[in-house]
């Protein structure tokens, strides 16, 4: 089963242990209820008599299949997700012109214009829907008593119940009995679908920051996606919209054209078919809850054609040549001592992947950060919506020339030969492969050049180095088993070692406490300058730890002017990060995966908090833990080793962010290849 079938169906990184339960917006009921209302409620509901009238049906069912026919060839696919398919209150986004029900509360008289539309495709709104609206407010009532689980992955974060079919209270029967009889047969005659009595129904929640990101909703068997709304008044700054999606020549969402607004009682329905990319806009409002009904009814499904999307995959670059004093120019002296180098190679070796804090010195990365926040670089988007959506510096000649000679020390060979030394991976030809050639080459590269920055000078120095160990590298003998699951070896980890290095001492441990991945947040800000590092997390399986044979210090560079003869290569991208930002997992991802160090250099992100989003999860292909989560954190350089198994994402950045004084961040994301 692909991925995009296993999250719609809830199956990966969901939270199914969550026995908090939200509490919805719950509608002040009426002073009085008649008792013909009371005896109605206990014969169930029923559809609003002026969608049963033929004619009306009639005229759903032709513009149902003219908008469906109408629909422009360019369109073509969309994905739902399991648990909200919303359409109500309409706003066209490129024309901020806003269709509203004149009360959210009141009873009207539909006309037939206006409800079923075929931009960007077809879909229908049908306000007041159910007839006894005082029905509902028992129903909601009920709805809030039963149990909401948490889905949380890169694609979505809010609540849902189970299926409603395991539910037992009276409005809720009610309820599930009109769309599996009255509803159903509506729906058959309305859009002339070959329905079958199979019925999803479930209830979700979404609270402030939840969010659907943009995605279809391939499934087998489900044709007809719909949701019933139960909310308070609502309005465009609430945020919570249905957004609905054109998409290109080649299957691709493209643009927001479309915003559809919640609303009391209004239940809107679509077409499952290669027409529907859509998504649930971040709720931004922290007062109300976004309490809906939906599902799908089941047929046969539509043929779809083969994904076709942008690749992820970023060009090779090779090494630059080799320009050692960049290194003493750039990187903290302490990061230069052979014995914390050593230190770093032993967790990095043992787990995958470490955290250098105050990785540059504070002159350095303050003018970079400076750059970055105030020179005029040219920001190009980067998507499709359906795969990532942050902002990318297009053109290297509009770099500030501190940020080009910063990707310079990066791409360099000596930075190769550098990490090479820091994670025990052969990154460049001339990385030792055992402890004699390492033992043989320690002064050939790092003695001769100590000064005037380097280690013999290394007590000029007060900055202060903290490594971030939690999660290590990987040696050659065990590469294949990194990322995979580990089951049986599973165990919560609660804290790790974290190391302060001084300038007039050696290493001393201290101790740093670790939380769960994606769904729990830390006490301490991230990217806090303190000795405690809880920039990154680990999940209950964590990286398994394996040993190295290999050597501990690199070898000397190649002589400078020589021919770059090195096989060494690397892609890198300079990156935006903002409200809304996020990147998104992908089945055709998994088949272009490879062995890799990942590399990250955050700026601008002093202060970030892990509730924002933004962090960057790594999980299995087809595995539902996550392995570990990296937050940004200032001046840090985190490490990562992956095999190609491992996938990753970067969490969508939520509403929170807007409590930072720039509203955004930015990296330097670097792939070595070996």
């Amino acid at each position: 089963m692909s991925r995009e079938k296993q999250q719609v169906m809830g199956k990966r990184g969901v939270s199914e242990a969550s026995s908090e339960q939200p509490k919805p917006y719950k509608k002040k009921k009426k002073d009085c209820v008649t008792d013909e209302e009371e005896r109605s409620s206990l014969h169930g509901l029923s559809i609003n008599a002026r969608y049963m009238e033929e004619d009306l049906i009639e005229h759903l069912r032709r513009e149902f299949s003219s908008a469906s026919a109408a629909a422009s060839p360019t369109i073509r696919t969309c994905r739902t997700s399991a648990n909200d398919t919303a359409i109500a209150t309409t706003t066209t986004t490129n024309n901020n012109n806003v269709t509203t029900t004149s009360d959210n509360n009141k009873h009207s008289s539909p006309s037939c214009e206006n409800l079923i539309d075929s931009s960007p495709f077809v879909h229908c709104v049908l306000p007041e829907f159910i007839t006894e609206d005082h029905c509902l407010d028992r129903l909601q009532g009920e709805l809030q008593e039963v149990t909401f689980n948490e889905k949380n992955n890169d694609l979505y974060n809010f609540h849902q119940s189970y299926d409603l079919a395991q539910h037992t209270s009276p409005q809720i029967t009610a309820f599930r009995k009109l769309f599996y009889t009255d509803v159903l047969e509506w729906m058959k005659k309305v859009t002339n679908v070959e329905l079958t009595s199979v019925v999803d129904l479930f209830c979700s929640i979404y609270e402030y920051t939840d969010v659907l990101l943009c995605h279809d909703d391939e499934l087998e068997g489900r044709r007809i996606a719909f949701i019933l709304y139960l909310v308070p008044p609502w309005g465009p700054s609430d945020g919570g919209t249905l957004d609905l999606f054109t998409t290109n020549e080649v299957n691709q969402p493209t643009k927001v054209v479309k915003s559809v607004l919640p609303a009391w009682n209004q239940f809107t329905f679509f077409e499952v078919s290669p027409q529907s990319f859509h998504q649930v806009s971040e709720v931004l409002s922290k007062e109300k809850t976004r309490l809906s009904v939906s599902g799908w009814f089941h047929g046969p499904s539509l043929p779809r054609n083969p994904e076709v999307g942008q690749s992820s995959k970023l060009p090779l670059c090779p090494s630059l040549e080799s320009e050692t004093d960049l290194l003493f120019e750039w990187v903290n002296p302490s990061y230069l001592d052979l014995e914390v180098q050593s230190e770093i190679r032993e967790k990095f070796e043992l787990e995958s992947e470490i955290q250098l804090q105050d990785f540059l010195k504070p002159e350095k990365y303050s003018a970079v950060n400076d750059a970055f926040l105030q020179s005029q670089i040219e920001w190009v988007h980067r998507g499709p919506a359906n795969q990532r959506n942050y902002s990318v510096a297009a053109n290297p000649g509009t770099f500030p020339k501190i940020i080009a000679d910063c990707l310079r020390l990066l791409q360099s060979e000596i930075m190769f030969l550098f990490l090479s030394n820091l994670t025990g991976l052969k990154l460049h030809k001339d990385a030792p492969v055992s402890d004699d050639d390492d033992e043989d080459n320690v002064s050939d590269d790092t003695d001769s050049h100590q000064s005037p920055e380097g280690r013999n000078d290394k007590n000029n120095n007060n900055t202060n180095v903290r490594i971030d160990p939690q999660n290590s590298r990987v040696s050659a003998e065990n590469r294949k088993n990194l990322g995979k699951s580990q089951k049986d070896g599973c165990s919560s980890r609660s804290s790790a070692e974290a190391v302060s290095v001084g300038p007039n001492d050696g290493p001393t441990t201290t101790t740093t406490t670790t939380t769960p991945s994606s769904t729990s947040s830390s006490s301490e800000p991230a990217g806090q300058q303190s000795t405690k590092v809880t920039n990154t997390e680990t999940s209950k399986c964590s990286l398994p730890a394996v040993t190295s044979g290999d050597s501990e210090t690199v070898k000397a560079r190649p002589e400078k002017g020589t021919p770059d003869s090195s096989e060494a290569s690397c892609s890198h991208e300079v990156r935006m990060w903002s409200h809304g930002s996020y990147t998104l997992l992908r089945d055709t991802e998994a088949k272009s995966a490879d062995y890799a160090l990942d590399t990250f250099l955050f700026f601008g992100c002093e202060g970030w908090q892990p509730d924002y989003g933004g962090y960057i999860s790594y999980i299995v292909n087809g595995e539902d833990e996550e392995l570990l989560t990296v937050s940004p954190a200032h001046n840090s350089l985190a490490l990562v080793y992956r095999d190609s198994e491992t996938l990753r994402f970067v969490k969508h950045i939520n509403h929170r962010i807007t409590s930072m004084p720039n509203h955004k961040f930015f990296d330097i994301s670097f792939i070595y290849y070996e």
